[in-house]
């Protein structure tokens, strides 16, 4: 593991630039940056933003769309000395005027699409001293206009500086924001890298929605540490994505298992050559054996797997290029990340006995914004409690099941959704599934499942019924199953299994 840019994300981004000088670091249609221009313009944006009053540690929230000058927004900050506050592009005035308070963030940074949304909230969110626009800024700054025109003295920092605050992506109730340092993102970078093997003569497609933890180290510190080229697409549709392989010779799809689901079964996958795809990489929920079956089948290239979440800097797991793989397992720990299943006394579980996974390691968040009872309940005695329920094999290889506080008990018996997923999504009309409790008089919760079918594909509830009955013990057969269009997912794919409980997907066919 190449230890050489872990530390400050400014001074990775020099150090890069000085070696890679006029490489294309990103690409997004027509505009083009080098890895100089790159670390010019982001000099020039921390002087600006030095200029307008950013102080050590001032909060910046950027809510806008994929593009180049949000990641020039990221590094910006970065040498400046503030602390980005990534804030999803899809959320609405209620939800960012909740960000935009708790992080006490001085600066947004956004686009005109989101304008709106912004002076919505901005009397309620009196901490905001300057809004910055890409594009036409109205009454506000744009975005070009902060660059400094001649160079100014940036801070010194080091990785034990505050660099992001990630909110969860709120699966349940408000979200909570991580406090990650520079160096716990940089240990990350570097840790997958080695891990994956990515080679500077890489070109990544960046669908994944910048604003996530697991697109922020993968599809941006880890091109950096790579010295590797980023395609930058907007956002993620199937023709787009094998459109962008074809014209630029991409090799590695960083994705979430739902994307690769969908580009598995595009009908008109074979017009596009994607002959120069030599790797996938996978994070954000759990990948099923048949979506990475699926996958190889049609792409040739194997799906390499992660483990992470925000609180971990995006990852403390990863399968390892050249190594084995194991079906249904998401790798082995990264380089100095310990991980340890527990049982509900705290006891360590042998081999293929379920419990709590507990991380630590130079990836572990500080802790949580403004929360110090969530903080202290969340990082005990140096291991930072998951809530994930996983077990370990023999090997030493992590398989995680569920969420904790997913796991359904009906009649006495706990359920893994994903067990229940799994058989169903073997049948081969079946798309997507998410499988749920909901109340039961008699057992205090039975079993749902929603299923999403393939384009031109048909099956009734009775023949998924029948395939459950073959494969699973009787209280582990779904009660009701019910046909739609599509699953509510967070941004990172993981699905919000509270919506489809509470009857909220607003997607049923």
């Amino acid at each position: 593991m190449n230890t050489r840019l872990i530390g400050s994300i400014g001074e990775m981004v020099r150090q890069q630039a000085r070696f890679y000088g006029d490489k294309q670091l990103l690409i997004q249609g027509e505009q083009v940056r080098t890895y100089r221009q790159y670390d010019e313009r982001t000099d020039r944006f921390a002087g600006g933003l030095l200029g307008l009053g950013l102080q050590l540690g001032d909060r910046v929230a950027t809510y806008l769309k994929n593009s180049i000058e949000l990641l020039e927004a990221y590094t910006g900050i970065a040498k400046a000395g503030g602390v980005t506050v990534c804030v999803n592009a899809d959320l609405t005035p209620r939800e960012i005027r909740y960000i935009f308070q708790d992080s006490g963030a001085r600066f947004i940074i956004t686009d005109e699409q989101h304008l709106d949304h912004v002076e919505q909230v901005l009397a309620d969110c009196p901490a905001v001293q300057q809004v910055i626009v890409v594009g036409n800024p109205g009454s506000h700054l744009a975005f070009e206009q902060v660059f400094a025109a001649q160079p100014v003295e940036l801070p010194v920092l080091d990785g034990s500086d505050k660099a992001f605050i990630i909110y969860t992506s709120g699966t349940t109730g408000m979200p909570k924001g991580a406090i990650l340092t520079h160096r716990n993102l940089t240990w990350v970078a570097a840790a997958c890298v080695d891990a994956l093997g990515f080679r500077a003569d890489d070109t990544f497609i960046v669908c994944l929605p910048l604003f996530h933890s697991y697109a922020v180290n993968t599809c941006y510190l880890q091109v950096i540490h790579t010295g590797a080229t980023g395609v930058v697409l907007e956002r993620f549709s199937t023709k787009a994505v094998l459109e962008a392989i074809e014209k630029h010779r991409a090799t590695v799809m960083p994705g979430v298992p739902t994307m690769f689901a969908y580009l598995a079964n595009y009908a008109e996958r074979s017009r596009y050559d994607t002959s120069t795809l030599r790797m996938a990489v996978s994070a954000g929920a759990v990948l099923t054996e048949k979506v990475l079956a699926d996958f190889q089948a049609a792409f040739g290239v194997k799906i390499y797997n992660g483990w992470g979440s925000t609180e971990t800097a995006t990852f403390a797991t990863f399968d390892r290029v050249g190594g084995m793989q194991q079906p249904g397992s998401c790798g082995l720990p990264l380089p100095g990340c310990a991980i340890r299943i527990v049982d509900e006394e705290g006891r360590d579980c042998p081999p293929g006995v379920r419990g709590e996974m507990l991380v630590r390691g130079p990836n572990v968040m500080l802790g949580y914004q403004n929360k110090p009872d969530v903080t202290q309940a969340t990082l005990k005695d140096g291991w930072y409690h998951t809530g994930d329920v996983a077990y370990l094999d023999e090997n030493g290889y992590v398989f995680v099941v569920d969420r904790i506080k997913d796991v359904i008990i009906s009649g006495g018996y706990n359920i893994a959704p994903k067990e229940v997923e799994d058989v169903i999504l073997a049948h081969p009309a079946v798309l997507d599934v998410a499988v749920v409790g909901i109340p039961d008089e008699a057992k205090g919760q039975v079993i749902k499942a929603f299923v999403v079918l393939k384009d031109g594909q048909t099956a009734t509830a009775e023949e998924l019924l029948e395939e459950c009955r073959g494969k699973l013990a009787a209280y582990k057969h779904p009660k009701a199953i019910e046909f739609c269009q599509s699953l509510p997912r967070t941004s990172s794919g993981k699905i919000k299994r509270y919506m489809l409980r509470e009857g909220l997907t607003g997607v049923h066919s």
